[in-house]
């Protein structure tokens, strides 16, 4: 059976870094950000009402918030509901820069716990054949969290914003850690844990042209329009934005 073998520690100074280096923001203003939502977020009680290992956690979410606020999107779109942890941190990240912006959850059931249906609008469906039609075509530009496990639905997220100009997108559980490079099941099998280890690297190898799903340079890519950076979070988050606005 796969075992994740988690970090102990992540280098928030090398995370810091990353993450100015990537959206060209200088590391005074990350790391005065970073200072700023860390407080926010522990004020919130995150870390006792949502937890860390298993959710998008602080780390991840300040990159979340750092894009917005730099970017602006005119929608939010959420891949992969489930309970909400995610959504409720995004809900919340939106108050706080006073963004008046109702996020579209996606998912295929409906579990959510952690959000009244007034503050997120919550669709049940499946967008495996339909990503295109039902959130590019349909929403103004702005920033996708995908978080869903399933092969194809990932890949064609990933593929489908490499042909748009203007959307932005977040992928969680990216690290290589959570990649089973001895994968057992099937692409279409939805029975997919941390113990079977997960799709997202197999589909970003995919999309960028690269053999090994594991290899270092997974870690970051540039095509003519776009770019692409795994960050040194505990579950390895991924973001892609176009070069426009990089």
């Amino acid at each position: 059976m796969f075992k994740v073998d988690w970090p102990k520690k992540i280098d928030s100074n090398r995370l810091l870094t990353e993450i100015s280096d990537f959206f060209a923001t200088p590391k005074t203003e990350v790391d005065l950000l970073w200072r700023d939502y860390r407080s926010f977020s522990k004020r919130q009680q995150y870390t006792k009402t949502l937890k860390e290992r298993k959710t998008l956690n602080t780390e991840e979410s300040f990159i979340l918030f750092l894009m917005l606020k730099l970017f602006a999107p005119k929608s939010i779109i959420e891949v992969g509901t489930q309970y909400g942890k995610s959504t409720r941190r995004m809900i919340d990240m939106t108050r706080k820069l006073g963004m008046p912006i109702k996020i579209q959850c996606f998912d295929i059931a409906n579990l959510v716990k952690h959000f009244q249906p007034d503050e997120a609008n919550l669709v049940l469906k499946d967008l495996t054949d339909t990503f295109k039609h039902d959130v590019l075509d349909i929403h103004p530009p702005g920033l996708i969290y995908l978080d869903a496990h399933p092969y194809k639905l990932i890949l064609n997220v990933i593929q489908e914003v490499l042909r748009t100009p203007d959307w932005r997108l977040a992928i969680h559980d990216c690290s290589a850690i959570l990649c089973n490079p001895k994968m057992e099941i099937t692409k279409d099998d939805p029975n997919i844990t941390s113990r079977t280890g997960i799709w997202e690297r197999y589909c970003l190898a995919a999309a960028f042209g690269i053999a090994d799903p594991l290899d270092e340079q997974l870690n970051r890519q540039e095509t003519p329009t776009h770019l692409m950076r795994v960050f040194s979070t505990l579950h390895g988050l991924c973001v892609i934005i176009p070069k426009k606005a990089s």
